[in-house]
């Protein structure tokens, strides 16, 4: 997958969601230099076939499945389940191309966990 500047660079997926309407799975991945990248993976037939038939296991992992998103709220929940432990650092390094990333720089973690899961939402 491509690196923050477009280098070709091997990564672990950390966490990852189907959205089945867009036949695309949202990935985080952690670099082998420590860069978290977010990417986006469109699925094959083949691919949604296998979801569907075993979403908990799909990424070769038991992963309990959310609720279904059906408002702003629902994905602020999926996504502050997620990120809400996360390391400050990585945060702000998921947020550093925001325009007002120094503005956030100060909040203590868990202040920028809700910011920045709030952003996600609305961008669903």
């Amino acid at each position: 997958m491509p690196d923050r500047g477009g280098r070709e660079v091997s990564g672990v997926l950390e966490d990852a969601v189907v959205l089945e309407n867009e036949r695309t799975a949202y990935g985080t991945y952690r670099l082998a230099d420590g860069q978290w990248v977010h990417y986006a993976t469109p699925l094959t037939d083949s691919e949604m076939v296998r979801y569907r038939q075993s979403p908990q296991t799909f990424f070769d992992v038991v992963k309990e499945q959310s609720q279904h998103i059906y408002s702003p709220l629902d994905a602020y929940d999926f996504f502050y389940e997620t990120y809400a432990r996360a390391q400050k650092a990585t945060l702000l390094e998921f947020m550093a191309q925001w325009p007002d990333i120094e503005s956030l720089r100060p909040l203590d973690q868990t202040e920028l966990a809700k910011h920045y899961c709030a952003r996600m939402a609305a961008g669903f």
